[in-house]
């Protein structure tokens, strides 16, 4: 059988498409070859008598395609209408790498009868023409991979230096080059080598700068319309005369240039950089296909280079999200269509008293009061059924210990680009604050109200039994109804400017001229301001000598010991002692009182940086429950008493405002039954 003539020599893709095949089959059936090239082997005219016999050949070449060889006989008609049985036999051609990248073909007619001819041209008439375009393919096929490589390349990946650094490596290696380099061009008309592959016996060029890369204007259009450029001889370049000397300095011989082009912000076309590849061997002659291949690989860097652009500035904007969201001041959060936490910042956190971790493991609802639960899914369907692109609403919400924060929940629903629904963004802002402020306010409204209320009654009364007539017969009432009214005016007066005084502080409007001060002066004019209320009433004021300096505002500073001196001298009985005093003990903790040396050690209050003022007084003493209350406004120990006394209850609120824009601290240590002792401490500066 190996002596029979061949009949039927063919070159087919691996997918069966005929690429050449001899004359003497195209003879048999009587066709030109143009008219066959490009058909499927399995549906050429030699088998068109038997689909039975196509089938066979397109499940023969599939197994070829796999790597395997077949064999079988099979029967083709001729031009005068013969049935000749024949052998066929299709085999895999393999690339180096051992992948299948063509089908040979060759079949012979069966003789078992005649006596055998050889034709031994036959072989020897195809295989010089078989070879060439076989060669030829290959090099199509080279290519094609190349490009395929690259374009998969780009779609794999968006790290647009890794994609450079692979594009040159492999053009060098496909295309056989000495040197693939990657030339940007910058915005300030330089140029730099960002990316080269070069064979080790030429320099790199990697990283070289050129200040001043200037184009002639019609060698820049030409780039800017996506064209490459051949030059067969670059010390003959017409375009680039002013290269010549570095291309002599780095061995290049012959080149081609693709540009990479992108638009402007004015959709124009500009020319981001050049991918080059160079000869350095030998004055290579590139052909046009080079240089269509190189544009081809330049076109889909540049596709690669919009890519990157859009994702950095995606990323971007994604960064700059993320850092609004984390960082801002409100608590922030997305959840999940059932209300479960997505993601929360640290504000949220830190509102609720959560770690992340813990609250990613929450539901907005276990987070909600039970009182409120019924509302929620009500917002949510707003959200859901736009009836509303986005909700506020007032809700309280559990903190971890258990504590209620009154917050602002604003929320949106984010949808797809079907308008689906994907998650809720929550904003938190506590108004806990707020709340409680609206609260005081409204007490001190009503407090001042009821202030206000019993002084002008009896004003009122007093005033109007004047104006009836009544007492006109009886002066000595009529007297006394006049100094109630004078009285409680006077009381008005004062509430008035306590509550001005005191708004004044708090607003820090008022300025301290703190100065050098003797304590014992200080203490000295308290006693004489108040010496004649004391004596009234038989109350020894008594001071312990002391020499220490204070840095004061020195009216503020007696504002405040004549407010603690006169609520001492109310509040003792006949005969007793006030006793005012400065202490300092060299750096030790200071002792308030020997029943309450535990406080003054919590409050670690040091003498060498501070000043303690004490009065002490015998009186009736104050409840534990009510010392740090006493301090506020309108709180009294006992509202009868102090109406009775003429008090207001805002002297000590003013006390504490003045000590603590001083920078120290009031506070008071009492027993029932044994008398009380108020303390406030002055910071005394490291030197004068």
């Amino acid at each position: 059988m190996a002596n029979q003539p061949f009949e039927l020599i063919g070159l087919l893709t691996v997918n069966g498409t005929i690429l050449e095949v001899n004359q003497l089959a195209l003879d048999a059936i009587g066709l030109e070859k143009t008219n066959i090239l490009g058909q499927f082997f399995g549906e050429a005219p030699w088998w068109t008598h038997s689909p039975d016999l196509q089938e066979q050949l397109q499940a023969s070449i599939a197994q070829v395609a796999l790597g395997q060889r077949i064999q079988q006989d099979v029967t083709y008609i001729s031009l005068s209408g013969i049935s000749n049985p024949f052998t066929l036999s299709i085999k895999p051609i393999f690339s180096e790498s051992g992948q299948v990248i063509f089908l040979w073909v060759e079949g012979y007619i069966i003789r078992d009868q005649e006596p055998q001819i050889n034709h031994p041209n036959l072989n020897q008439e195809i295989e010089p023409e078989f070879q060439s375009r076989t060669r030829h393919l290959e090099e199509q096929l080279a290519r094609k991979q190349l490009l395929a490589n690259i374009t998969q390349n780009i779609r794999q990946s968006l790290d647009f230096d890794e994609i450079l650094s692979t594009t040159v490596t492999e053009v060098r290696q496909a295309l056989q080059a000495d040197r693939v380099l990657i030339f940007h061009l910058t915005s300030q008309g330089s140029g730099i080598v960002i990316k080269e592959s070069v064979v080790p016996e030429y320099p790199m060029t990697l990283e070289m700068m050129f200040l001043d890369e200037c184009f002639p204007d019609e060698c820049y259009e030409h780039y800017c319309q996506g064209n490459p450029r051949i030059v067969l001889d670059v010390f003959k370049d017409e375009w680039a005369d002013c290269l010549a000397e570095f291309m002599e300095q780095v061995g290049v011989k012959t080149k081609i240039v693709a540009p990479i082009v992108q638009m402007d912000d004015n959709h124009l076309p500009r020319v981001w950089g050049l991918l080059i590849i160079h000869s350095c061997s030998y004055y290579r002659q590139w052909q046009t296909s080079d240089a269509e291949l190189l544009q081809d690989i330049s076109n889909q860097l540049a596709i690669a280079l919009k890519q990157s652009d859009s994702y950095s500035q995606i990323l971007s904007r994604e960064t700059h999200l993320r850092n609004a969201f984390e960082n801002a001041v409100n608590g922030m959060a997305m959840l999940t269509m059932s209300g479960h936490f997505m993601q929360v910042n640290s504000a949220l956190c830190q509102l609720l008293g959560y770690s992340k971790p813990e609250l990613l493991q929450l539901d907005i609802q276990d987070l909600i009061q039970p009182q409120e639960l019924g509302d929620y899914p009500n917002c949510v369907q707003q959200l859901i059924t736009n009836l509303t692109s986005n909700l506020q609403i007032e809700s309280k919400l559990l903190h971890k210990l258990g504590k209620t924060l009154w917050t602002i929940c604003s929320g949106s629903l984010v949808r797809d680009s079907q308008g689906e629904p994907l998650y809720f963004v929550i904003q938190v802002v506590d108004i806990s604050e707020r709340r409680a402020l609206e609260q005081m306010k409204n007490e001190f409204i009503s407090s001042v109200s009821h202030e206000l209320r019993t002084p002008l009654a009896s004003i009122h009364g007093s005033l109007g039994l004047l104006a009836s007539g009544v007492l006109n017969e009886q002066p000595e009432t009529s007297k006394q109804m006049l100094e109630i009214a004078a009285t409680e005016s006077e009381r008005l007066v004062r509430l008035v400017n306590d509550i001005l005084d005191l708004e004044r502080l708090e607003l820090r409007k008022i300025i301290l001229h703190q100065q050098w001060c003797s304590a014992a002066l200080l203490m000295q004019r308290v006693v004489e301001l108040l010496s004649h209320t004391a004596d009234n009433k038989d109350i020894c004021l008594v001071i312990t000598p002391t020499t220490h300096q204070v840095w004061a505002d020195e009216d503020r500073i007696i504002q405040v010991l004549v407010n603690l001196v006169s609520n001492a001298i109310k509040f003792s009985s006949s005969g007793s002692t006030i006793g005012l005093s400065v202490l300092t003990q060299n750096g030790n903790t200071l002792l308030l009182s020997q029943g309450n040396q535990q406080a003054s050690l919590e409050r670690g209050i040091s003498a060498s940086s501070h000043v303690l003022f004490q009065v002490k007084d015998h009186g009736k003493g104050i409840s534990a429950d009510k010392l740090e209350i006493i301090f506020d406004r309108f709180q009294q120990v006992n509202g009868s008493d102090s109406r009775e006394q003429g008090g207001t209850g805002l002297g000590l609120a003013i006390c504490r405002n003045i000590v603590q824009q001083h920078g120290g601290t009031i506070w008071a240590d009492s027993e029932l039954g044994q008398g009380s002792t108020f303390c406030f401490t002055l910071p005394e500066p490291e030197s004068r």
